[in-house]
């Protein structure tokens, strides 16, 4: 995240809108919303998702894991109110089923 408010901040200075970067850094509720989605996205997910390879069966954990899109897909509903059509239902089954197959012995 560090690194990327950095770079934002060369790009703002490098297209001369140090007030576009300023905007950004001053909106306290986006600013915070990205640093949850980033500690809760990227770093908590990467981080169980490596210590369940670690402490389980790498075939379990790697099933599991492959089950987010079922997850997502009532999510989406939930918060957007989107129904999701029969092959996003079917691409997340067929996901699911295809590292399960994988990890087969």
């Amino acid at each position: 995240m560090a690194a990327g408010v950095a770079w934002l901040g060369v790009g703002a200075a490098i297209l001369r809108r140090p007030r576009n970067f300023r905007d950004i850094v001053e909106d306290r509720r986006a600013l915070s919303a990205t640093v949850a989605g980033t500690v809760f996205g990227p770093f908590l997910g990467v981080w169980m998702s490596l210590f369940a390879v670690a402490h389980a069966n790498t075939a379990v954990a790697s099933t599991i894991l492959a089950t987010s899109p079922i997850f997502v897909i009532p999510m989406v509903r939930v918060a957007h109110g989107e129904r999701a059509s029969w092959r996003a239902w079917a691409g997340a089954i067929v996901a699911v089923g295809g590292v399960a197959l994988l990890s087969l012995r």
